[in-house]
């Protein structure tokens, strides 16, 4: 050393603390990207957990809505009724098989046991309940089925993905768009009854008024998500956003059924014009749900190649998520 020139000397110098740091360096981008790999596939898993979560919510609603009906006098609804539980069945069995598949993974049976007792009670007590005790009943039921959607965000850390555009897509996917889909479904069962009994009281069409200020409310919500979600991403937007313009529109004239059957003057309004009316609206954003899943899903699993590959590489860099990454 004391032959080096001074400059020489302090390369050296540099070079020797530089190697710690670099090593310390690669082992902390090592673990980021790591981390970041097993989130991934964490809200890979939840995805596959919500479709059929999301399917046992929807017939649960229709449910509601027929029985409300059939209890409130209209007959056409039977049928469909005892074909309707049929699927909530097949339903509960589904959920049961991706809970028992993915429980280690998301450690979501202690959240799924309650739900699917109280889905299997309301099943075998809904023939002998009244009108109001069922739609009671079957709201609670779905309270509960919307609380274990919304604590599978959290299990499988969708609810903390790092992009930005993913992230308004999950706020839809979780909270804005099964908080929408109950709002219209509420509207849709209600109504049906008011529609069937023929007996109609204001304070059955303030409580449809309400409903009706609540869906244009978070239908907004979910259009504005949306917009953002999409404005900055070619991929999102060229698979999500025909469905989100006829989400937007059906649910804007599901939103006028119910208004329009709060009011006197649609006292004759038929209780199956007006369910298909709001089904309408309910179904749209029911797609518009599948849409977003199915576009997270390869979103997520493109990350997820892209992060095998720099493990496989050795080529651990820190980046920032680019638009759908």
């Amino acid at each position: 050393m004391k032959n080096l020139k001074v400059w020489q000397k302090l390369a050296v110098m540099g070079l020797v603390f530089m190697i710690p740091f670099a090593a310390v360096t690669y082992q902390m981008t090592a673990s980021i990207n790591g981390m970041g790999l097993d989130v991934a596939r964490l809200e890979v898993r939840g995805l596959e957990y919500y479709r059929p979560a999301l399917l046992l919510l929807k017939n649960l609603q229709l449910h509601r809505g027929m029985a409300n009906a059939v209890l409130n006098g209209e007959a056409s609804f039977k049928e469909a009724l005892v074909a309707k539980r049929a699927e909530i069945e097949q339903n509960i069995a589904a959920v049961d098989d991706v809970d028992r598949r993915l429980n280690d993974t998301l450690r979501t049976s202690e959240a799924w046991a309650p739900v699917k007792a109280a889905c299997t009670d309301l099943l075998l007590k809904a023939p002998t309940l009244s009108a109001d005790e069922s739609f009671a009943r079957h709201s609670s039921a779905i309270a509960r089925v919307l609380g274990m959607i919304e604590q599978l965000g959290y299990s499988s850390k969708l609810t903390l993905d790092p992009d930005i555009n993913r992230k308004r897509l999950i706020e839809v996917l979780i909270f804005q768009g099964p908080q929408l889909t109950e709002s219209l479904a509420r509207a849709r069962g209600f109504g049906a009854g008011v529609a069937a009994s023929r007996a109609r009281v204001p304070d059955q069409f303030e409580r449809l008024n309400r409903e009706a200020v609540l869906v244009e409310f978070l239908g907004a919500k979910v259009d504005e998500s949306i917009v953002k979600a999409l404005e900055s991403n070619e991929t999102f937007r060229s698979q999500v956003e025909a469905h989100a313009h006829a989400a937007s529109d059906n649910v804007l004239e599901a939103q006028a059924a119910v208004m329009k059957l709060a009011r006197a003057a649609s006292a004759e309004m038929k209780p199956e014009a007006y369910f298909a009316e709001v089904t309408k609206g309910v179904d749209s954003v029911i797609t518009l749900q599948d849409d977003i899943t199915k576009v997270l899903n390869a979103s997520l699993e493109a990350r997820i190649v892209s992060l095998e590959r720099d493990e496989k590489s050795g080529g651990y860099l820190v980046r920032l998520p680019a638009n759908g990454d």
